[in-house]
């Protein structure tokens, strides 16, 4: 296949014109909220009457072009977002977080701190094995970080023999825990 040529919905070869570039701006004029039509790529070629497949063919082998779908795409996230936030009734919010992840890349995120029993600092016991464990460690305890708590030393209490070969047996285990 010429790779000027892509296949359009009618089966006819549709030949890329660098007008369409242009063409971005006026279909943009007929999206948006008081249309009730959110911009799309979909729209966009059925503006063109192509698929949006040819869009995306035309994105990958035309460097202006994909500009044209960067500028749609960034209307379609800022929109999204300004609905979600201020949408009211006729606005599905979980249908815009649900395009903004799958289109735009975000994702909900949490942070999580581990402690241990009564909110006291977290103790870590390390079971090395035949491997090598440091003679000294730190560990970062929330008092370190700006909180109430401390930095510990994890110490080691053996460690693999050197010239020996590890036989995967357990043969002794080393364990290492906050003094």
């Amino acid at each position: 296949m010429c790779p000027f040529f892509i296949m359009a919905k009618m089966g006819r070869p549709t030949k890329y014109d660098s007008s369409f570039v242009d063409e971005i701006d006026s279909y943009l004029e007929t999206t948006g909220r008081e249309q009730t039509e959110l911009p799309t790529i979909e729209g966009f070629a059925k503006y063109l009457d192509v698929t949006s497949e040819t869009l995306r063919q035309w994105e990958k082998e035309y460097p202006d072009f994909s500009l044209t779908i960067k500028k749609l795409e960034e209307r379609q996230k800022n929109q999204l977002m300004n609905d979600g936030l201020y949408g009211g009734k006729e606005v599905n919010s979980v249908m815009a977080i649900f395009l903004l992840k799958v289109n735009h890349g975000m994702v909900e995120t949490s942070r999580q701190e581990m402690v241990g029993k009564d909110g006291q600092p977290l103790q870590l016991f390390i079971n090395a094995g035949q491997g090598f464990l440091p003679a000294s460690v730190e560990v970062f305890t929330p008092s370190n970080q700006g909180y109430a708590g401390g930095q510990s030393q994890v110490q080691s209490s053996s460690v693999a023999q050197t010239g020996q070969e590890d036989d995967n047996s357990d043969n002794g285990s080393s364990q290492a825990g906050t003094p």
